[in-house]
């Protein structure tokens, strides 16, 4: 494992036309400290992790940091996200502002103007921020959610009904066949 690993762009224009070097890319990082900016990875593992306008499939840390980033899946103890895009987030604590997600499992989430398609947690604070789904212990700000816990609980529930009575009729009619 590397102790620190940087990578970054190396802007070389090409003539007169202002034409960039493409981002920097790099498949595998494995480093006790990362920085990348405008660069992309495939996969990520460090102990911190400093992102600026970036992207990368996974990350795996105990300390994510991303700025204008756009995230597959990251799996984190602490993980914080300026105007970013991500997929999957699992941390212990997750601070996003401006950013998106599609789904947030984490012991503590902090949104402030941002947007989820499904939350579980134990304490989310912040605001004004929007979900579809939230199943979350305790609520403190400003959240608007279409499916909050308690209706979250009931869909399941009316899902599961809804699928043995599908499943017996099943039997029921292979049975007359």
């Amino acid at each position: 494992m590397a102790r620190e690993f940087d990578l970054g762009p190396e802007y070389e224009n090409e003539n007169d036309s202002g034409a960039e070097k493409p981002l920097e890319e790099a498949s595998y990082v494995d480093a006790e400290v990362v920085h990348m900016t405008s660069s992309n990875s495939r996969e990520v593992t460090a102990g911190q992790v400093e992102m600026n306008q970036s992207s990368a499939f996974k990350i795996v840390a105990e300390q994510i940091n991303l700025s204008e980033c756009g995230i597959g899946k990251l799996k984190a103890q602490s993980a914080s996200a300026s105007d970013s895009a991500i997929g999957v987030i699992v941390a212990d604590e997750a601070v996003l502002s401006d950013s998106m997600t599609g789904v947030v499992y984490s012991e503590t989430v902090n949104m402030n103007d941002s947007l989820a398609g499904v939350i579980v947690t134990g304490r989310l604070e912040g605001g004004p921020s929007r979900s579809v789904i939230l199943v979350a212990g305790r609520v403190e700000g400003l959240v608007e959610t279409t499916i909050d816990t308690r209706r979250a609980l009931l869909l399941g529930l009316a899902a599961g009904i809804g699928m043995g009575l599908v499943a017996i009729l099943q039997k029921m009619i292979s049975k007359r066949s």
